[in-house]
């Protein structure tokens, strides 16, 4: 620094100090520094691994709780501490999927034990028919009427064996239809026919069938498998229309498509029945619905070949009397004639 004297002038001050206490000093406060830093460093992973501990504790322990959680202990369910945070609400998901997958359990081993049963009977017939066949002599008529039995359970079987397939085939989305307009099916040309080949078993059981005017309408998909819907739900009205009934199918158009009700005049379903009518295998009165020829798949097919084609079908009672089962299916009008 400079300073000015009145009688020297002008003096120069100089301040000197040795350098090794200057790099004393500095070495003195990084070594502080690195120390400071590496407490810090120290503390914060003990204090991230505190954090982290205390965080994912709740997921090692849902962990622990779900690998507890086997095929034969599917009941069980992950505890929930608190429902409104992020772990309360991912144990609550994960309840939900455990609850689909119990469901889907369920349904399988009852679909596995009644397809067993199903397939037991035809068999156990053929069987008693003929050791009761070969204990004795029999005529010719008499195996001519063993003969019969067996085919006819035969011809059940079969088409026990193609309704499980198609189910399957649903099962594994193996029957989606591609909303592709050039396969188009009109819909009130295919009714027509359906309900052309069921005149005359509706005549000899003095069951009236009227198909009332359907809007001509066509639905993109597969017109075998609709026509199999079709031929099904008339059938099915036909088994349980006692003699003098009727059933009368017509159709509307509804926001969703094309809706055709299907509704005969028997003795209806018990309206704590109706959600389940759909279900495989389910029947309302087993005895009957096996005297008159059905295995309990036929409306289960019907239900798949309707979400194969992205409609909707559902059972109802008429006000009236009997029951309706209620068909949508998408599409658009054609310009053929009214049916």
């Amino acid at each position: 620094s400079t300073t000015q004297d009145p009688t020297a002038g002008r003096l120069i001050v100089q301040v000197m100090r040795p350098r090794t206490s200057l790099d004393e000093e500095k070495s003195e406060y990084l070594a502080a520094v690195m120390l400071a830093g590496s407490l810090a460093i120290v503390a914060s992973c003990f204090a991230g691994y505190l954090l982290a501990k205390r965080i994912l504790s709740p997921i090692s322990a849902m962990t622990r709780e779900a690998e507890r959680i086997s095929a034969e202990r599917l009941s069980q369910r992950l505890p929930l501490t608190n429902p409104s945070d992020e772990f309360g609400r991912l144990a609550l998901t994960l309840n939900q999927l455990f609850d689909r997958i119990e469901h889907a359990m369920d349904r399988m081993k009852r679909f596995t034990a009644n397809a067993a049963h199903e397939l037991r009977s035809p068999i156990a017939i053929m069987r008693t028919e003929a050791e009761v066949a070969l204990q004795a002599t029999r005529s010719g008529e008499d195996w001519r009427r063993v003969v019969e039995i067996m085919f006819g359970e035969t011809v059940r079987l079969g088409e026990l064996v193609d309704q499980l397939l198609e189910l399957s085939r649903h099962d594994a989305g193996l029957d989606a239809i591609a909303d592709d307009p050039r396969e188009s099916v009109p819909i009130h040309a295919l009714l027509a026919d359906v309900v052309a080949t069921f005149q005359l078993p509706a005549a000899q059981k003095n069951v009236q069938i009227t198909l009332k005017d359907v809007p001509p309408w066509e639905t993109p998909g597969d017109d075998v498998r609709l026509g199999r819907l079709f031929h099904n739900l008339v059938d099915n009205a036909l088994k349980y229309t006692p003699p003098s009934g009727r059933i009368e199918i017509q159709a509307t158009l509804v926001s969703a498509g094309l809706q055709i009700e299907f509704c005969d005049s028997g003795p209806g379903i018990p309206p704590e029945y109706l959600h389940m009518v759909f279900e495989r295998f389910f029947r309302v009165d087993s005895a009957r619905n096996r005297q008159a020829g059905g295995t309990g798949l036929g409306l289960a097919i019907c239900r798949a070949i309707v979400e194969a084609h992205h409609g909707t079908i559902e059972a109802r009672n008429h006000v009236t009397g009997g029951a309706c089962f209620v068909v949508t299916l998408p599409g658009h009008p054609s310009d053929d004639t009214v049916v």
